[in-house]
């Protein structure tokens, strides 16, 4: 897949998400939540130098702090959304051509 096509799916997951448990729930933590994850993808889309890390360490905390409580509610869902951010991470992190998008 094209480079810029990966971080716009990746940018829309990160709005679509927030959106979303914006729906499910709606709090102050998840309206920030949401204005983050906008600026990031203005980052991600920008593209400024090693926004793909800082998005991958963002994701990689929001991932490990809210699954121990997904685990023991087995809310699928979220844990669908742990598994896709995991995905986004290792798109942001491990491919060699994203990297190098962002130097």
């Amino acid at each position: 897949m094209d480079i810029k096509k990966t971080i716009k799916l990746i940018c829309g997951w990160l709005v679509g998400k927030s959106v979303l448990n914006l729906i499910l729930g709606f709090s102050l933590s998840n309206i920030c939540m949401l204005v983050m994850f906008i600026a990031i993808s203005v980052m991600l889309l920008a593209p400024i130098k090693y926004s793909n890390y800082i998005t991958a360490v963002i994701l990689g905390v929001v991932v490990l702090a809210n699954f121990p409580t997904n685990i023991a509610n087995a809310a699928i869902i979220y844990l669908i959304e742990a598994v896709v951010d995991i995905i986004s991470i290792v798109a942001l992190v491990g491919k060699k051509e994203v990297r190098d998008y962002f130097k």
